[in-house]
């Protein structure tokens, strides 16, 4: 079981895309740029706690050439 966006539309250019998961002190435990590659709840080979994670995708628009963001949280449930 994976966590990872699902793109829909036609705006969105692979090469700016970043995805990153945070805990809740803010540290990075997952980060990505692939666009097909999700987080499996683990951070260094090692589950993470259960909780609420923080997530930020960056990714360049391929039309409009605009960099946007968006952010939400994931509850990990074991």
């Amino acid at each position: 079981q994976f966590f990872y966006p699902v793109f829909s539309g036609s705006d969105f250019d692979r090469k700016g895309y970043s995805f990153h998961v945070f805990n809740r002190w803010g540290e990075i435990v997952f980060q990505s740029n692939n666009f097909q590659e999700g987080w499996n709840g683990y951070h260094q080979g090692e589950q993470c706690v259960q909780g609420t994670y923080s997530w930020k995708i960056s990714y360049t628009g391929n039309i409009s050439k605009e960099v946007k963001e968006l952010v939400g949280h994931v509850n990990l449930v074991r």
